[in-house]
């Protein structure tokens, strides 16, 4: 019997990216992220640009703190 693979998360079994590859797709998600920021918030409404930033992040890949950050 043989052990199976680890599980390398979050990439599976396959290659680990770069960190160049990295920098790059966060780079690239963060500009994404101030487009759609500029183009949905209210303009002097910090909520409401905090709200924009949790909704862009949760239909991209993106490290966020979330919806609790409201709170505070």
């Amino acid at each position: 019997m043989s052990a199976q693979p680890g599980f390398n998360e979050p990439w599976g079994n396959g290659l680990r990216p770069t960190k160049k590859q990295i920098d790059r797709w966060t780079d690239e998600n963060s500009a994404k992220c101030l487009e759609y920021v500029k183009q949905h918030a209210e303009r002097g409404n910090p909520a409401f640009v905090i709200n924009c930033i949790d909704e862009f992040a949760s239909t991209n890949h993106m490290m966020n703190i979330g919806q609790v950050v409201n709170y505070f």
